[in-house]
């Protein structure tokens, strides 16, 4: 005996018409608000997920670029300042680099001071 996929073309053609898609299913931005939600449900309610959430944006949220890819050190030094660069610390560094150890220090509990005085 072969099963049917069960799809709406099956369900309509068992019930006489086929049943309604939720709206999501549809309407890109309401597919967008669900997944929003979603995502916003894991984060308050299951803290690795929330971890890992701040393990992204703490590693991966800003592209890093080097001296290479501008024409000019000047270019490079005005791009950097721009980024507005700052640790799950909270404290504002000045490269791609110290961002990684500033984050990675504060992820794994070690106490740390930027640049005391």
């Amino acid at each position: 005996m072969e099963s049917a996929p069960l799809c709406g073309g099956s369900i309509g053609s068992l019930e006489g018409s086929k049943p309604a898609l939720a709206e999501h299913a549809t309407d890109d931005v309401a597919f967008l608000a669900l997944i929003k939600d979603i995502r916003k449900d894991l984060v308050r309610t299951k803290p690795d997920v929330a971890s890992a959430v701040v393990r992204w944006f703490a590693h991966f949220l800003v592209e890093p670029k080097t001296e290479w890819d501008f024409e000019t050190k000047h270019a490079f030094y005005s791009h950097l300042e721009k980024q507005d660069l700052r640790t799950l610390q909270g404290e504002k560094v000045k490269s791609n680099e110290e961002l990684q150890i500033g984050n990675w220090l504060y992820e794994n509990g070690i106490e740390y001071e930027y640049e005391p005085l």
